[in-house]
């Protein structure tokens, strides 16, 4: 920046020498042409030699001593000038003020003062060299030599105290000028940072990676080295910051960028692109190379955390990607490197998933059925089938449980299990669920009608429907719309259901149970079979999982197992169910231990509500 103003300095110079030189050659040339040569001549010559080897002089150290020496050389000459032809009323003492301003631009206060006096001294000098007869004026208007002094005095004092006042104002501004643009520059460097770098981290953001990328992927057309792509993302940084705060969090995120970048190598990249999603990159020839430094990533991450006071152990799930192989740009590589993650995410903890074509065909059936879903909602393709549950000891049917089907008009008719995960991970079971509660109730209002009173519906519901908190409201709209007894809706949920997001899911249970609502934790056994849970959400009933049933009759172990729920469930005075009985031996095997409620293809299959009322019908024939 200095040597920048310095340059500056030399030039304005230059230019102002090229300027005076200009000035004195043309004076120079009209006095040859017009008058015969005399001493002014060679004054004029004198100082033009002078501004030359000013010119070839001039350099960053001699700047102030040319600024001096084309000032005085300027003032020496007009009043020589002045001397030798009118004195005070010469023209060349309008060149004072020229020169006045001349040194306002270029000089300092030390050799503005001084130039000051000196043009006084001069014109003084000059007033009294007239009336000593020193100087013979021309023409005769020229005779009131004093007046002529005092008027030019005057008009030199007020052109310097204007100059003066100018000049400074127009410095002042440049350096305002240059204050502001100094603070822009910072601003913008700021900003340049901010558009980058990671604020936190300080690592480079995806503009950089994108750049440094793209110079890679450009020079590897010829395939001769592998670009590896790795996207890493710490699975449970939600879960840390609710339960340590986002101050924590921060500074875990500090903590990783400083563990990772403490095992980079040559070749190796670190970046941070949004959240809590890392990206690391490597460039090699062979897989070897790779294998070692995914290894170290992997090892670091797992490694427990000391953030303060607190031992953190972090989760995370890594995708890979390479180039040329999977991509040959930065954003192929980086959304083949998200799906390699989101599939293994989904299957394990701490996975590292290299990207694979079978993945992406699994992606975009997902978003086949994602799009099906949306429109199977809008067009009402959904039924429900109910399949009775009955009474072990007398053999009636106390309820249903009401299942969800699909028909699609290309695919025909879709198995859960094929599409309600999906439901639940786009939040789509959300709109599925309101449309199963209100159909399932208009339902059981129709058979309720028709004298099969006290026959329950019950109703799945998924984690994923507790979290708009609206799940009251749509319960209690749709009984007060139906006209229907809350104590005939049942409410079925899982063990990892009440694991999520306890306070939230507890707070809506029990607003919905003190309208006479009971629930049910489905699949009992296969969770965390917490006990505590059972007393703090006061569930109604327990559902044995159909994986012990199942195997009932030829594993004693499971036999245990199930007779240790059944005694528990009844020592809490909770009902309890078995689900998934296909055969008389097994029912009876349940009825002996104890069981209270059977549920499967003993007794039905899923029925549509005709047919669910057809059985209705017939069972009561047989009695």
């Amino acid at each position: 920046m200095n040597q920048t103003m310095e340059y500056k300095g030399v030039y304005r110079v230059k230019l102002t020498l090229s300027l005076i030189s200009s000035a004195l050659l043309l004076f120079l040339i009209a006095e040859c042409i017009l008058t015969s040569f005399d001493y002014i001549e060679i004054a004029l010559i004198t100082v033009l030699s002078l501004m030359f080897l000013l010119f070839l002089w001039l350099n960053e150290d001699t700047i102030q001593v040319v600024n001096a020496l084309i000032i005085w050389s300027c003032t020496i000459l007009i009043f020589y000038l002045s001397w030798l032809n009118n004195g005070i009323f010469d023209s060349a003492i309008y060149a004072y003020p020229c020169v006045i301003l001349l040194a306002m631009f270029m000089g300092t206060k030390m050799l503005f003062v001084p130039l000051i006096i000196s043009i006084f001294l001069q014109l003084l000098a000059l007033t009294s060299a007239h009336e000593l007869n020193l100087i013979h004026a021309d023409s005769a208007n020229f005779t009131n030599h004093n007046l002529r002094t005092i008027h030019l005095s005057i008009i030199c004092l007020f052109f310097c105290l204007i100059t003066y006042f100018f000049i400074k104002r127009f410095q002042e501004s440049l350096e305002e000028l240059k204050l502001e643009k100094s603070i822009c520059l910072s601003l913008l460097a700021e900003n340049e940072q901010l558009l980058k770098y990671d604020h936190l981290s300080k690592l480079p953001n995806e503009h950089i990676c994108t750049e440094q990328m793209s110079v890679y992927l450009g020079s590897n057309a010829d395939g001769h080295h592998n670009v590896y792509f790795m996207v890493l993302d710490i699975v449970n940084l939600r879960e840390i910051n609710n339960s340590f705060g986002h101050k924590i969090g921060d500074q875990l995120i500090i903590e990783i960028t400083e563990r990772l970048n403490l095992i980079l190598q040559n070749n190796e990249y670190f970046y941070r692109f949004r959240g809590n999603e890392f990206v690391l990159t490597k460039i090699s020839v062979g897989s070897k190379e790779f294998e070692v430094f995914k290894e170290r990533v992997l090892q670091a991450i797992i490694a427990e955390f000391t953030v303060g006071e607190y031992s953190i152990a972090v989760h995370c799930a890594i995708g890979i990607a390479i180039s040329p192989f999977d991509g040959n740009s930065i954003e192929s590589l980086r959304a083949n490197a998200h799906l390699a993650l989101q599939y293994g995410k989904a299957e394990q903890k701490n996975s590292v998933q290299y990207y694979q074509p079978s993945i992406k065909a699994l992606v975009d059936d997902k978003y086949f059925y994602v799009t099906a879903l949306k429109n199977a909602i809008l067009k009402k393709q959904f039924t429900i089938n109910y399949q009775p549950k009955v009474n072990l000891q007398t053999n009636k049917v106390i309820g249903v449980e009401a299942l969800i089907r699909w028909h699609h008009p290309d695919k025909g008719w879709l198995p859960p299990d094929q599409f309600i995960p999906i439901a639940e991970e786009s939040g789509l079971i959300i709109d599925i669920t309101k449309l199963l509660i209100k159909q399932a109730c208009q339902d059981c209002m129709i058979w309720q009608n028709l004298g099969y009173n006290n026959i329950r519906v019950a109703i799945n519901l998924s984690a994923v429907d507790f979290k708009r908190g609206n799940l009251p409201k749509i319960i209690f709209n749709t009984l007060n719309h139906t006209g229907m007894s809350p104590h005939l809706l049942e409410l079925e949920i899982t063990e990892s259901t009440i694991f999520d997001d306890v306070e939230h899911i507890q707070a809506q249970i029990r607003k919905i149970q003190k309208k006479g609502v009971s629930f049910a934790i489905d699949d009992f056994g296969t969770g965390y079979s917490n006990l505590g849970y059972l007393n703090k959400f006061n569930v109604s009933v327990l559902k044995i999982d159909r994986s012990f049933i199942s195997k009932i009759s030829d594993l004693e172990h499971e036999q245990h197992i199930v007779n240790a729920i059944i005694m528990m469930s009844k020592s809490l005075g909770i009902q309890n169910v078995a689900e998934g009985i296909e055969d008389a031996e097994t029912a009876q095997w349940l009825r002996d231990a104890g069981c209270q409620i059977g549920q499967g293809y003993l007794w039905a299959e899923p029925l549509p509500l005709d047919d669910f009322i057809e059985y209705l019908k017939n069972e009561n024939q047989h009695e």
